[in-house]
C-alpha cells in the first residue's frame, strides 16, 4: 500500500517491518520514518491506515523504530527534523500513555 496526500510526502510505503511496540494499550508496527501502523495484537493485521506522526502534532521527518516505553506507558523516542529554523537537528518525542480513547 502507498500513502498519498501525507503532509510533505507524495510516496511513503507502509513497510513497517523494523519493530513493534505498545503505545498505551495499542500495538504499532514501525520503521525509520514518521509513519507508524496500528496492528491488531491477536492476528497482526493492520487496523486502518498508517498514522503520520506529523499529523499528530509531532514535528519530525523521521523517527526511530525503537522507542523506550516507561512503566506508566509513556513512550520516548528519538526523531529528526530537517526544516527547523536552526537547521537540521535531533529531537526527543514523548507520547503519553493511552487514556482509553480510540486513535
Amino acid at each position: 500500500m502507498t500513502f498519498t496526500g501525507l503532509r510533505g510526502t507524495s510516496r511513503l510505503t507502509d513497510n513497517c517491518c523494523v519493530n513493534v511496540a505498545f503505545f498505551g494499550d495499542q500495538l504499532y508496527a514501525m520503521t525509520e520514518t514518521n509513519v507508524v501502523r496500528r496492528i491488531d495484537p491477536e492476528n497482526l493485521k493492520g487496523i486502518g491506515e498508517g498514522v503520520n506522526l506529523t499529523d499528530c502534532m509531532i514535528a519530525v521527518n523521521t523517527a526511530s523504530a525503537h522507542p523506550h516505553v516507561l512503566e506508566d506507558g509513556t513512550a520516548i523516542n528519538l526523531g529528526s527534523q530537517y526544516k527547523h529554523k536552526g537547521g537540521p537537528h535531533y529531537c526527543f518525542v514523548k507520547i503519553p500513555p493511552s487514556n482509553g480513547n480510540e486513535g
